[in-house]
């Protein structure tokens, strides 16, 4: 047992925190729309109640008002006007003259209604209207959350390399130099949760990514100095795109203005500082002050409004960034990890700033977190939820053959020097493309793939490996057909080398699929580039062909607990929503699509615990998350049915399912369509196993942070792998856990939350479920040591994946085949 830190807190409602809710009924000369409605509604509280009510109080959803403040004088049934003119056109112009008219609107009170702030006095539907009320109104108060600056680390250049606009510079050894200059600004957002009995906050935690040159290009000299891109990771629809530009501190300000930069910043700094011991504010003032009198130009950062089409732009001077983006010298000098930030001591502060970077004029506009608490008469704990914790034990992994155990943390370097039990295949066909990198790379590694295949007991029976080479796809398939007939190809594995920005790329990629031969595709631009060792390179991937051809390196011992007794059957479920495509319409129009892959992958495991795999993509109506209970959707019963073909299904005991990529406000969903096509399909065949049904959560906002302890001295640090939570001061029902499958460097690493839908056997404990998540958790054979989620999961997810984005056919039948071909 330990205890770990949270990013939630308490909120405490006083007896008098109520909410008013207003709805109106609209009348006019004209029309009125949903958007003239919420105007009109806005027009009537600062006309008539503007004294009363502010605008961090209230809150216009369509025709309803609601606000903390009881509005004087309004009753149901009470009625008022508002005069407002409109500009029509002149019947019979041919000049479309138009001329203004005076119209009249009527409002009406049609229902008043007083609610509880307390959650243990509202219905579930009123919970759900306050949570999502008081959270927009933090949004609108609010403007944009405070910033932290911080070097990056490891995870966040990754991340400034996956945002990269272009696939080929990902790849690039220039951009990946530039990036390794990346920054990093973080923010914190808080967000409010009603539960049935209980107000919480939680402090959500995102960042903004700032590299000092723009990958633009491939080349960094030919990059602009300076010029910096800025994303935020979690929604790529919003990002903000800032750079710099150079001002004179003689020039006017704007057109409409004669106030110069120098007269502006001038009285800016004149001001006494938010916090007397804010050295950035000092520098930011003697910057102003010897920039005036050297007369050297001003560097400024220009911020580009998120909105589309829209020329507004906001300046910022540069050495005010420190004053902008930090709270406290602390946080200015750097830190050293994410987590390094104690919540428990700094969550008031952010708590007490206002936002930072508005683009708002009027400051008065934007409010914090505690004002607008405090107009709600809410107020929030001093100190975060402290939950309790459960150490799983971490499972043994055994090398096949050898059945010797390795370091989980160890394995990669240990599995070079591993040897397998002997796997025959009767050829194994090297397609090289006939370009020089591809050649080089087959030249460089081939001593390396036959010392490896006599270590892996990896035996061909023709002796060694049969290279061709190949021009383009079409060139690549008449080899084949010269190799052997279709049916004796799907018994020999290949490995493409081939590199992957080349266009047939992904046509081979989509015919090796459609015909179900085993392919292993090397990438040989970046292999060019790799620092990795040949000889590791090369056991990593032959151990994937070893795994695509029905043969597994490595298995844990324990994978099942007592309470699911093998044979057992466990399934990973996800839904990959592709990117567009377009079909052609009618006219010759083309219309846009998504196309939305299901990844499903079976996992089944007998008495010895031996194991094999089944997979299956399918390829659904776009943007449908949830297989529905009918003849066009029944994915999921299909592919049981047909799974259930390929081994005594009378024998099974255990059948686990674990399903990716489902929201709460979907439960219902899947409860009605996906765990009844498992009961349908087990009662049609006569079976009674037992049935764990659990969803899995990866995008959560909740995070833990183990006080004390942490790698290199530091005072935080995640929590250890094999971390159980079921505290209830972060877990509502007695269904559901978090769960740390890994140990990852700082700031890497979250937990996943498990939601059990079905659990149709008493003796199975949520302890039992986490532990075979956990140890299921090591059997990826792309990754060493374990991955986030279950593998059957994780071999989902990429299958999905990886058919979604490499198959351009729209062909929904896909057949069930053995081996994980898609890791």
């Amino acid at each position: 047992m330990s205890t770990l830190e949270s990013n939630l807190f308490t909120i405490n409602c006083a007896p008098e925190a109520k909410a008013y809710i207003y709805s109106f009924s609209l009348a006019s000369q004209g029309e009125i729309r949903p958007r003239r409605a919420k105007s009109v509604i806005a027009k009537l509280i600062q006309n008539h109640f503007s004294t009363e009510i502010k605008p961090h109080q209230y809150l216009v959803d369509g025709t309803t008002l609601v606000t903390s403040v009881k509005l004087p004088n309004c009753e149901e049934g009470s009625t008022f006007s508002h005069e407002y003119t409109s500009r029509e056109r002149v019947e019979g112009s041919e000049t479309n003259e138009r001329k203004e008219v005076k119209k009249t609107e009527t409002i009406t009170i049609q229902t008043y209604q007083e609610m509880s702030l307390n959650p243990r006095n509202v219905d579930t539907a009123q919970r759900q209207k306050l949570e999502q009320v008081m959270n927009r109104i933090f949004s609108k108060a609010m403007g944009r959350s405070p910033f932290e600056y911080n070097r990056a680390g490891a995870k966040e250049c990754w991340l400034v390399r996956k945002l990269s606009a272009n696939d080929a510079e990902r790849r690039s050894r220039e951009v990946d130099r530039t990036l390794e200059r990346a920054e990093v600004w973080r923010t914190i957002n808080p967000t409010i949760t009603m539960r049935e009995s209980e107000f919480i906050m939680k402090f959500v935690v995102g960042h903004r990514i700032i590299s000092t040159q723009r990958a633009t290009t491939l080349n960094p000299r030919n990059c602009t100095p300076g010029e910096i891109n800025i994303r935020p990771i979690y929604d790529d629809n919003s990002y903000v795109v800032m750079g710099f530009c150079e001002k004179s501190w003689d020039e006017p300000m704007g057109p409409e203005t004669s106030e110069t930069y120098g007269e502006y910043y001038t009285k800016k700094f004149a001001k006494e500082p938010r916090f007397t011991t804010d050295e950035a504010w000092h520098e930011a003032r003697k910057f102003v002050e010897d920039g005036i009198a050297s007369g050297a130009p001003i560097r400024m950062i220009k911020s580009f409004s998120k909105r589309k089409n829209s020329n507004l732009s906001d300046l910022y001077l540069i050495a005010g960034l420190c004053r902008l983006a930090d709270l406290d010298t602390e946080t200015r000098s750097g830190l050293n990890a994410l987590t390094s930030i104690n919540p428990s001591r700094r969550h008031e502060e952010h708590m007490r700033c206002h936002p930072l970077l508005n683009k708002k004029k009027d400051e008065s506009d934007s409010m914090s977190p505690l004002d607008v608490l405090n107009a709600w008469n809410i107020s929030i704990a001093q100190q975060p939820r402290n939950v309790e914790t459960r150490s799983l034990p971490r499972p043994e992994v055994l090398i096949q053959g050898v059945r010797n155990s390795a370091r989980v943390d160890g394995f990669n370097r240990e599995l070079a020097q591993l040897s397998f039990r002997r796997v025959a295949v009767p050829k194994w066909i090297w397609l090289v493309q006939d370009k020089r990198g591809a050649q080089e790379i087959i030249e460089r590694y081939s001593r390396e793939f036959q010392d490896v295949c006599r270590r892996f007991n990896f035996e061909i029976e023709d002796g060694r490996p049969a290279r061709h080479n190949f021009r383009d796809a079409n060139d690549a398939m008449r080899v084949l057909s010269t190799i052997g007939t279709p049916n004796e190809l799907k018994r020999v594995p290949f490995l493409v080398v081939i590199d992957n920005d080349d266009p047939c790329y992904k046509s081979l990629k989509a015919k090796f699929s459609t015909f179900g031969l085993t392919s292993q595709f090397m990438n040989a631009a970046k292999i060019g580039r790799s620092r990795t060792s040949p000889r590791i390179l090369a056991s990593n991937l032959l151990s994937q062909t070893i795994c695509k051809i029905g043969q597994y390196p490595w298995i844990t011992r324990p994978l099942c607990p007592a309470s699911m007794p093998q044979p057992c059957l466990a399934i990973g479920i996800d839904v990959y929503h592709g990117k567009n495509s377009f079909t052609q319409g009618e006219d010759n129009v083309r219309q846009g699509q998504r196309r939305s892959v299901i990844g499903m992958s079976a996992w089944y495991i007998d008495e010895q615990g031996h194991l094999e795999t089944f997979n299956r993509p399918v390829e659904t109506i776009a943007r449908q998350e949830v297989m529905t209970h009918d003849d066009t959707g029944d994915h999921l019963k299909q592919f049981l049915l047909s799974v259930l073909k390929e081994f005594d299904a009378k024998a099974l005991k255990s059948l686990v399912i674990f399903r990716d990529g489902v929201a709460h406000n979907q439960f219902d969903e899947v409860k009605t369509n996906e765990i009844a096509q498992i009961h349908d399909v087990l009662k049609a065949e006569g079976m009674s196993p037992n049935v764990v049904f659990a969803v899995v959560q990866k995008r959560i906002d909740e995070q833990f942070i183990r006080v004390g302890g942490g790698r290199g001295g530091g005072s935080h640090d995640h929590a250890p792998a094999g971390t159980m939570i079921v505290d209830k001061a972060v877990v509502e029902s007695d269904d559901e856990f978090f769960l740390f499958s890994m140990g990852r460097a700082l700031s890497t690493n979250k937990a996943v939350h498990y939601h059990v839908l079905e659990n149709t056997s008493p003796n199975i404990t949520l302890e039992d479920v986490a532990s075979f998540a956990y140890n299921a958790s090591h059997l990826y054979y792309n990754w060493a040591g374990p991955v986030k989620v279950p593998s059957m999961t994780q071999a989902a997810s990429s299958m999905a994946f990886m058919v979604g984005e490499t198959l351009p056919h729209t062909d929904r039948e896909f057949p069930l085949h053995r081996g994980l071909k898609f890791i």
